[in-house]
């Protein structure tokens, strides 16, 4: 079976698809090493004049994971489109 690396990910929003985005934000020592427990995965899609995003927190007592933070983050974001899709005004 063949992994894919770096499969782009793309979120429908008004007829329109968009790339999902991604930012890792973690922690580091006074020395610069990254710790390896918690952190923040952002997923977004940015619309021009907009950008709508989620997130994913690991808890501190948790190892990070880039894949798991992504997977999470991009099905909260999946869901607050679905949302936001189906409101009316």
């Amino acid at each position: 079976m063949k992994k894919e690396i770096g499969k782009e990910h793309k979120i429908k929003y008004l007829g329109e698809e968009y790339p999902v985005k991604y930012m890792h934000l973690r922690e580091y020592t006074e020395d610069g090493i990254t710790i390896s427990k918690g952190g923040t995965t952002i997923a977004f899609i940015d619309l021009g004049n907009e950008i709508i995003s989620a997130q994913a927190e690991c808890s501190p007592l948790d190892n990070y994971s880039k894949k798991f933070g992504r997977d999470r983050a991009r099905g909260r974001l999946i869901g607050k489109i679905k949302k936001m899709n189906t409101k009316r005004w």
